[in-house]
């Protein structure tokens, strides 16, 4: 943040800052050629962020692997992208995100894909959560009426 001319005029306002560096992993992350939405038609986020326990970070990484070729070979045409927090408080961890229309458009195609893949895609997911210490998921829904994009 830059210098404030005046010490102290944020004092009250923010609690603490912490830093983080996120690395796209494309290798893990699952990006059909045709993707089902272009980007003008996502509204929502679903955001999967998983923990590994110590030492599991390459063999979770493995997991995602083959996840990721599970979804090509069923040619699965959502996208599911991961990203690695590589510094910072809470590093490693790996962020898994869904992109779809609505609330509605996510859960529903979430199960269509893990119907389509069947019990392996859940035998690995069980694979995966037992080598994290912590999951959480967060929700994500643009709000274009808040939002603003110049013409340029």
């Amino acid at each position: 943040m830059p210098a404030s001319p005046t010490p102290g005029s944020v004092a009250g306002i923010i609690d603490h800052i912490d830093r983080s560096i996120w690395q796209s992993r494309p290798d893990l992350s699952h990006v059909p050629d045709s993707p089902r939405l272009e980007n003008t038609e996502i509204g929502f986020v679903h955001d999967i962020r998983l923990y590994p326990r110590f030492g599991a970070v390459e063999e979770a990484a493995e997991v995602f692997r083959r996840i990721a070729a599970l979804n090509a070979s069923h040619n699965i045409n959502s996208r599911r992208l991961v990203a690695e927090l590589v510094a910072g408080p809470e590093s490693p961890v790996f962020s898994l995100v869904f992109l779809a229309r609505d609330r509605e458009d996510y859960y529903a195609q979430r199960a269509r894909d893990g119907e389509a893949m069947g019990e392996e895609f859940q035998e690995l997911v069980n694979q995966l959560l037992r080598l994290c210490r912590k999951l959480e998921q967060e929700n994500y829904t643009a709000r274009q009426d808040l939002g603003y994009q110049p013409s340029n």
